[in-house]
């Protein structure tokens, strides 16, 4: 079989009922077909594959210059465990979503989003390695292990922390060191300040607002570049749910309606976000930019007479080459370039 030639490679494709590892060998080389419509079935062959080499490809195929064969191959990348609650139902975890308590000392429209969490499962999560920077907070007047958001009252951690834990994992790894995860439009204030510093054109100072030397900053580049971070946010339907903390055993989260945001895939305009942290308009002209024009993908809100909608959760990809703000990512999602920074508030609160 020619893989250039569209017309064998179709009716190959077609002879496939079920790709398996052997079928897979041959479709692995297909991925790059000058004929989107051939990317495009091979991104759903890969999607089916039970090869283990299969999301590597697929993953490039996020990247597609082609519109729908990118949007394929990400309803594929994400999809396995697209659905929180799902992913908090096991034999060790009970989840519950649990109405606001006005006993609790708790602000007004602040609702419980998160997951009852056996001991037994918390005490082997204690035992795993983390880094060993990352740990300003066991010397409280010492904040070198964190950078400053300018602008805003927090700072995030030089290292990219627990690396190959999902997203709820995340929470209680952070948690365990008095951190939390960054909102969207925490994350992405820093990041920009990031890239300006990297390009000559700012500065960033550590939390007891030391400059970063040039040194160090090419030491934080491998903390930033190459990397996806875990995001603080819950989309479901008009919803983004935010803010979450560890309360008794419990991820707790504000639940705040869904800001007017751009609602479709594509290369956005980012020097222009709405409070939430999301763009509000396309970029013009479509060209990459970071951090003013970067690629995202829009919050998945369900038709109307739709039953089941699935909650996703905000994930950022951070590469030289291509920066893009997911808001359809997995909460299940795990490798080994995947992590999150810490956030805390200056005051520590």
């Amino acid at each position: 079989m020619n893989p250039n030639d569209t017309a064998q490679v179709q009716e190959y494709v077609d002879s496939i009922r079920r790709p398996d590892s052997e079928f897979f060998i041959r479709v692995r080389y297909l991925y790059k077909n000058p004929d989107p419509a051939v990317r495009l079935t091979v991104a759903d062959l890969l999607a089916n594959s039970n090869d283990p080499e299969a999301r590597k490809y697929l993953r490039e195929l996020m990247f597609d210059p082609n519109r729908i064969v990118r949007q394929r191959a990400e309803r594929f990348f994400w999809d396995d465990g697209f659905n929180l609650d799902e992913l908090l139902k096991d034999d060790r975890t009970k989840f519950e979503i649990k109405t606001e308590d006005k006993s609790e000392s708790q602000p007004n429209n602040q609702r419980v989003y998160g997951q009852q969490i056996n001991p037994r499962r918390r005490n082997r999560r204690n035992k795993m390695k983390t880094p060993k920077k990352g740990l300003g907070l066991q010397v409280p007047n010492d904040l070198s292990d964190f950078l400053i958001v300018e602008g805003t009252e927090y700072l995030v951690t030089k290292d990219f922390l627990f690396p190959h834990r999902n997203w709820t994992e995340s929470h209680f790894a952070l948690s365990e060191k008095g951190l939390y995860m960054p909102r969207i439009d925490i994350f992405l204030e820093h990041y920009k300040q990031f890239i300006a510093a990297i390009n000559g054109q700012g500065n960033l100072y550590d939390g007891n607002r030391i400059r970063i030397n040039d040194r160090d900053l090419e030491e934080l580049k491998k903390y930033r570049l190459n990397h996806y971070f875990h995001l603080d946010a819950i989309f479901y339907n008009d919803l983004l749910i935010t803010d979450h903390r560890i309360v008794n055993g419990e991820i707790v989260g504000k639940h705040k309606p869904l800001i007017t945001c751009l609602d479709v895939e594509g290369m956005a305009d980012f020097s222009i976000l709405n409070s939430q942290g999301l763009p509000i308009q396309l970029a013009e002209p479509a060209i990459y930019d970071p951090p003013k024009a970067m690629r995202y993908t829009a919050p998945y809100i369900g038709d109307e007479d739709e039953e089941t909608i699935k909650p996703t959760v905000g994930l950022f990809c951070s590469f030289e080459d291509l920066n893009s703000l997911f808001c359809t990512a997995s909460s299940k999602s795990s490798f080994l370039a995947q992590g999150v920074l810490g956030c805390r508030n200056i005051n520590n609160t």
